[in-house]
């Protein structure tokens, strides 16, 4: 591995690499709870809307 790294024409640092793969990390697992925050508000969304038809209604017969 040292006589690859020597001998290549990109020299880079293993510090860097690992910097990119921990950034990407972090960039994928934000996305996913970006999209799970999503899923969770539109599951609250749509209780607050079947309460608010719920009132309407009950308060409609009332």
């Amino acid at each position: 591995m040292k006589f690859l790294m020597t001998h290549t024409q990109v020299n880079f640092d293993i510090w860097a690499l690992l910097t990119l793969i921990v950034l990407i990390c972090a960039i994928v697992v934000l996305i996913v709870r970006k999209l799970k925050m999503k899923e969770i508000k539109d599951d609250l969304q749509d209780q607050i809307d079947d309460q608010d038809q719920r009132r309407v209604h009950t308060t409609q017969d009332g």
